[in-house]
């Protein structure tokens, strides 16, 4: 291992500036000191984490306050991991369960990988159903053949997403630790395809005004996570574009999400604009009112 180079005399530098609003976040300084302790220790656990801008580091558990995951490594709802020569954090499969699971708009939310010699079916229309009986003979990555995610909503009715390895792949390759087979596609490939499924049915799942703040650390953890594949060239939206976006929706939480699909990546200032468009024209509508 590295000498220890990420401390809490350089990473505090960089919380200060935040540090009373990433307090009201966490819920208190206490959570606040813990959760840059988790994110030193991850650091100094790792030669190339080591060597990381500690303001990347600062920055890892501002994105813990914005999102309430932790990097206790107990829990495993997010880690510290290398991106582009400095520390990042990636929530977890675990964290974006838990995230999700705590807006309260599902009943319960799982998913599964299907492996080589597993028997697995499924039916789409009017009565969606899976059927999944895992052999339980190989877990080798190059085996794996589909993974799916279930969602349960509180009318009972269940949703599900499929992707098939080619589309994990895809996602996968997009990613330039992915591309290397280093990092987590490297070491915990099904945990990382569950959480790709699981973030792609999120899309899918009818959202409520009433947990809107909940709905929000959804999708922010997502924007956090997408970073690591946004290393292809932006897209820009026609003005034409843009207005047929909003006369589907002016929901706000609604266009993140559609704008933080990992599948299209829309250039971050025009997002802004985007969403600057959609926040007026909703004041506009209540002014008609």
């Amino acid at each position: 291992m590295s000498n220890i180079t990420i401390s809490k005399a350089s990473v505090m530098p960089f919380i200060e500036p935040r540090k009373e609003e990433m307090i009201k976040l966490m819920g208190g300084e206490e959570v606040l000191m813990r959760e840059m302790s988790f994110a030193i220790q991850a650091a100094n656990n790792n030669q190339v984490l080591a060597n990381s801008n500690p303001q990347s580091v600062a920055m890892a558990v501002f994105n813990c306050a914005l999102t309430k995951l932790s990097l206790n490594p107990v829990m495993n709802l997010a880690y510290l991991v290398p991106f582009k020569g400095n520390a990042k954090l990636m929530p977890g499969y675990q964290g974006m369960i838990k995230l999700i699971s705590d807006t309260g708009i599902i009943k319960s939310v799982s998913s599964a990988v299907v492996y080589l010699g597993d028997e697995f079916d499924f039916v789409q229309g009017t009565s969606p159903e899976i059927i999944h009986k895992p052999k339980g003979e190989t877990f080798k990555n190059s085996d794996v053949i589909a993974v799916y995610a279930i969602f349960v909503l509180h009318n009972d009715e269940k949703l599900f997403e499929i992707m098939w390895k080619p589309q994990i792949d895809a996602i996968k390759n997009r990613s330039e630790t992915g591309r290397k087979d280093v990092g987590p596609w490297s070491t915990d490939y099904s945990e990382m395809a569950r959480k790709t499924v699981v973030k792609r049915g999120w899309k899918s799942i009818p959202k409520s005004s009433f947990a809107l703040d909940k709905i929000e650390k959804v999708n922010t953890a997502i924007s956090i996570d997408n970073e690591e594949y946004k290393t292809v060239e932006y897209v820009k939206m026609s003005e034409e574009q843009i207005e047929r976006l909003l006369e589907k929706t002016t929901n706000v939480v609604e266009l993140e999400a559609a704008l933080s699909d990992e599948s299209v990546m829309i250039d971050p200032e025009q997002k802004k604009e985007i969403i600057e468009k959609a926040k007026a024209k909703n004041k506009k509508e209540g002014e008609d009112e």
